[in-house]
């Protein structure tokens, strides 16, 4: 199945802040984010570090998948196209 974007609409979710994350907490250091303004109202003492195991372990494969994402894209505005490929229901079973 492929569906037609306009070109208005890309890169639409980018403008409209779906890409916008606080670094501090899922970027390279989160360790800033227990210094960030109000942060000791909502984080317990322990979350830092939590957070920042969480970013040791995740941060290959979230680097991965967010490559990947920017790749697809790029296709779909260099094609104006979304494609979502269609499964066979008995494929989706299992």
């Amino acid at each position: 199945m492929t569906i037609e974007i306009s070109a208005d609409a890309r890169g639409a979710g980018a403008s409209a802040g779906v890409d916008a994350v606080n670094p501090a907490i899922v970027g390279e250091s989160t360790a800033a984010a227990a210094t960030a303004a109000g942060a000791e109202e909502i984080l317990t003492p322990d979350a830092p570090a939590f957070l920042e195991q969480g970013q040791r372990h995740f941060h290959q494969q979230r680097s991965e998948l967010l490559a990947a994402r920017d790749a697809k894209r790029e296709v779909v505005a260099r094609t104006g196209r979304l494609y979502f490929p269609t499964i066979p229901a008995y494929e989706m079973l299992g």
